[in-house]
């Protein structure tokens, strides 16, 4: 097995599922035609178009809102990078606010 970075290995996952399923997308900041602040999704938006590779707002609940697709068999990935305002971002969906 060829040695790889946590980054490729990532990168190289998120293409094989969306090679493998059309339902999967990518949904987070930068993630599209600048391919991400780690560049994982580089080139994702040429291969699989901009309905699957979706930049969104500089705003986690924005992106949020994003995982909530009314499509039942949608697979979002959502391709935030920093843990500290996603942890916020959930939480407010999870007390009902």
């Amino acid at each position: 097995m060829p040695e790889k970075t946590y980054l490729q290995a990532i990168s190289d996952g998120l293409r094989q599922e969306m090679r493998r399923d059309q339902r999967v997308f990518v949904l987070g900041e930068d993630v599209g035609v600048y391919g991400g602040a780690f560049k994982v999704t580089l080139g994702f938006q040429e291969e699989f178009g901009p309905w699957r590779v979706l930049d969104m707002p500089l705003s986690e609940t924005a992106i949020l809102a994003g995982l909530g697709i009314p499509d039942p068999y949608a697979s979002p990935v959502d391709a935030r990078r920093m843990s500290g305002p996603r942890a916020r971002s959930v939480d407010r969906p999870a007390q009902g606010r």
